[in-house]
């Protein structure tokens, strides 16, 4: 409240004070209060991000899979934006942008041990396997399938 008492248009402090408030069980209050941020600051990714979650948290997935898909661009080095974008992309049944995405994320953020589920269990086994080598853990042996 102070920053909005400093500067009313803070896009930031009027994201955190849409945050702030939990919104399980208050799903369309918390949807309008990102709308209103949104309407005034239509790029503000952490809003975009918060109510992409949201709406995928009340089963609204291709909607929340292509709100993600649209704003993900203006965060390309945000990491958990992309890691959201791969799930946002199988909902949408577009696995091999999924699978780009995660092979430039992992470039990336090599350190970042993150488990993705890809599409088939071999695709699957050579995530893990990419992680381990790119960490210099063991890897895990030749999976058959």
């Amino acid at each position: 409240e102070r920053a909005l008492a400093l500067d009313p248009a803070n896009a930031d402090a009027k994201s955190a004070l849409a945050l702030a408030i939990p919104y399980f069980g208050d799903w369309l209050a918390a949807e309008r209060r990102f709308d209103a941020v949104l309407a005034r600051h239509p790029e503000h990714v952490i809003t975009q991000d918060s109510r992409s979650f949201l709406l995928g948290a009340v089963g609204r997935m291709r909607e929340s899979g292509l709100t993600r898909v649209a704003f993900a661009p203006n965060a390309p080095f945000d990491a958990s934006v992309q890691y959201l974008l791969i799930y946002s992309l199988w909902f949408l049944d577009r696995i091999e942008e999924a699978d780009r995405v995660a092979s430039r994320a992992m470039e990336m953020w090599p350190w970042i041990r993150i488990l993705i589920f890809p599409s088939s269990p071999k695709q699957n086994h050579n995530w893990i396997r990419l992680n381990s080598i790119r960490s210099n853990k063991p890897s895990m042996p030749a999976l058959e399938v």
